[in-house]
């Protein structure tokens, strides 16, 4: 329950912010994504790579 104080919140959103800063792109996976099955986590990554210019 941590990440829903504020204080770590805005580590969040800083790290995310460096993290964007350099270049790379985030695929955050929930349990919601997971019970949606392997396909769908899959679908999300490709989908990631594909903006990252992942040719395939």
């Amino acid at each position: 329950m941590h990440h829903l104080t504020p204080e770590q919140q805005a580590l969040d959103a800083y790290r995310d912010q460096r993290v964007a800063d350099a270049g790379w792109r985030q695929v955050k996976i929930n349990s919601v994504d997971m019970s949606r099955g392997q396909e769908w986590v899959v679908a999300r990554v490709r989908q990631a790579l594909r903006k990252q210019g992942l040719q395939r």
